[in-house]
C-alpha cells in the first residue's frame, strides 16, 4: 500500500486496503462505463404458427453478428442455441462472451436434472426460469466484482469481517452496493428461449433475470433490430393461428428490413421448429435457395408496390402542370 495517504488506508483484521471514499469516482466511472455501453446487437425473432392444429409450428430467425469486446464480426457460429431437444434459445448481446456462458451453465445444470430425472420433462416456462436464475448469478456476482472486490472482499468475507468493520465503512458499503442497483448495471444480454412441450411457448428472459411469456402475441423480438423489425412484423394481421408458410416470410422480411440497423448482419439463420406425426420435436432449415426465393418475393412486392401507387398517382401529373404556385419562386 505504499503511496497512499494516511487518511485512505484503513485496516481490517491486519490487512489493508483503499478506502472505498477514496475510489468512489472510478468506481462511478467504471459503472457509468458499463451502463452506457452500446445498445444490443443483432436481431432474434420468433414466432408461432398454427398454433391450434395438431402439428404446431414456431418459425424463427436470427443474424450472425456478434460483438467482444467493441471489435464486431460475422460468425460461423449462429446465434440460435439448443438447450433440449424440443427447447430452444436464442441470444442477443454485445458481449458474446458473457451470454455464452449463462447459455452454457444453463445447458449443464438442465444436463444434470436430466441425469438425475431422467424420466421428467421440464416445460417451456421452467427451462425460462432456470436460464432467469443464471442471470440472476451472473449479475451478483458482477455486483461483487464491481463493489466490493476491488477492497479484497467478496459477500461472504463481508459478513465474515463486518464486525471489524467501523460503522462508517459499513454505511459506505451499503450505499455503494445500493449505488450498484441504482445505476442499472448491465451486461447487455437478452434472451429467447422457445420450445414446444404440448403447445408452442415463446418467453423473453432479460439479463437481471426477469422472464415474461409472449404466447398470447405468439411473436417476440430482441436486439437491435428490433426498432425496424417490429414494425415490419407487424405491418399485416397476425395472429399464433396463422399459417406456416406466411409467418415465415413475414419473418424473414422482418429480419431483412431489421438489417438497416447499425450491428445487425447480412447473414441469416431461418427455421421452422414444428412437432410430427409421432409427437416429436423436428427442426426445418431453410436452405439457399428458400431464402433467395423470399428475398425475390421481397424485391417484387417493393416493385408491385412502386408501380401501384405510381399509377394512382398519375392524375396529379397534369394536376401539377395546370395549376398555379401556391408558394412564389425566390427572386
Amino acid at each position: 500500500m505504499t503511496g497512499l495517504k494516511a487518511k485512505n488506508k484503513r485496516v481490517i483484521s491486519g490487512g489493508t486496503f483503499t478506502s472505498i471514499r477514496a475510489n468512489r469516482k472510478n468506481k462511478k466511472r467504471r459503472i457509468q462505463k458499463k451502463v452506457n455501453r452500446e445498445k444490443l446487437m443483432t436481431v432474434c425473432i420468433a414466432a408461432i404458427a398454427e398454433a391450434n392444429t395438431p402439428y404446431p409450428k414456431i418459425v424463427l430467425a436470427a443474424d450472425r453478428e456478434v460483438s467482444t469486446d467493441w471489435i464486431s464480426y460475422t460468425s460461423g457460429v449462429g446465434k440460435i442455441r439448443a438447450l433440449t431437444n424440443y427447447c430452444w434459445v436464442m441470444i442477443s448481446t454485445d458481449n458474446a462472451l458473457v451470454g455464452n456462458d449463462i447459455i452454457t451453465k444453463s445447458i449443464d445444470k438442465l444436463n444434470i436434472n436430466l441425469k438425475n430425472n431422467p424420466e421428467e420433462k421440464l416445460t417451456i416456462e421452467q427451462i425460462a426460469e432456470l436460464l432467469s436464475k443464471e442471470c440472476k448469478q451472473k449479475l451478483d456476482t458482477e455486483r461483487e466484482r464491481f463493489v466490493l472486490s476491488p477492497h479484497g472482499l467478496s459477500y461472504d468475507s463481508y459478513i465474515e469481517k463486518s464486525r471489524d468493520l467501523s460503522r462508517e465503512h459499513i454505511e459506505i458499503l451499503t450505499d455503494d452496493l445500493k449505488e450498484f442497483e441504482a445505476y442499472n448495471y448491465n451486461f447487455h444480454v437478452e434472451f429467447l428461449v422457445f420450445g414446444i412441450d404440448t403447445k408452442p411457448h415463446i418467453y423473453t428472459v432479460v439479463q437481471n433475470g426477469q422472464y415474461v411469456s409472449s404466447d398470447i402475441e405468439g411473436f417476440a423480438i430482441i436486439g437491435g433490430g428490433k426498432s425496424t423489425a417490429f414494425p415490419e412484423f407487424t405491418k399485416y394481421i397476425y395472429t399464433p393461428d396463422s399459417n406456416w408458410r406466411y409467418v415465415l416470410h413475414r419473418v424473414y422480411t422482418s429480419k431483412k428490413v431489421a438489417e438497416r440497423v447499425g450491428g445487425v448482419g447480412p447473414d441469416t439463420d431461418l427455421y421452422v421448429m414444428h412437432l410430427t406425426e409421432n409427437g416429436k420435436v423436428a427442426y426445418w432449415p431453410a436452405d439457399n435457395d428458400t431464402k433467395k426465393l423470399l428475398d425475390s418475393g421481397i424485391k417484387e412486392v417493393m416493385k408491385n408496390e412502386v408501380a401501384i401507387y405510381t399509377k394512382l398517382l398519375e392524375r396529379f401529373d397534369t394536376l401539377l402542370i395546370s395549376s398555379e404556385p401556391k408558394i412564389e419562386p425566390e427572386k
